[in-house]
């Protein structure tokens, strides 16, 4: 996904799924008990939505959030610098990939992408931005 006159656009028929890790504790490494519930309802929230990757800096507690859902896909986590470009998220067209991130990486992908309203930077909350087949993209706020 990238931006044209200042309007997102992707990769044709690509989804890229937004959301923050869980709850965390004052360590900033280990997830609450909240925080793994909302790993393991994270795995509902996303049921019947295609995912063919899932992308995380390789923090303890974005990790910890991903793995539910990364084995109940048999998915293996792919783990992203920080700093990396949010085009290294989708790297062709008609996959699904969804990153688990931190405020500061959300909002620079949001920034990156252009993305008229802010990232989900809360818990729970998702951002699903799709890709038509000319590229335009649309997205979806919900909370799981």
């Amino acid at each position: 996904m990238s931006h044209q006159n200042g309007r997102p656009r992707g990769r044709p028929g690509s989804t890229l799924i937004l959301t923050r890790h869980g709850d965390h504790t004052a360590s900033e490494e280990m997830l609450k008990s909240r925080g793994r519930r909302r790993a393991e309802d994270l795995v509902r929230a996303l049921d019947g939505n295609e995912i063919d990757a899932i992308c995380s800096p390789g923090i303890a507690r974005n990790l910890d959030t991903a793995a539910p859902l990364a084995t109940a896909r048999r998915l293996k986590v792919i783990r992203i610098r920080q700093e990396a470009s949010a085009a290294a998220l989708i790297t062709e067209a008609g996959r699904s990939v969804l990153f688990i991130g931190n405020k500061g990486d959300l909002s620079d992908i949001r920034e990156t992408l252009a993305v008229p309203r802010p990232p989900p930077l809360e818990y729970r909350e998702l951002a699903i931005l799709r890709a038509d087949a000319a590229g335009r993209v649309s997205i979806v706020r919900r909370r799981d």
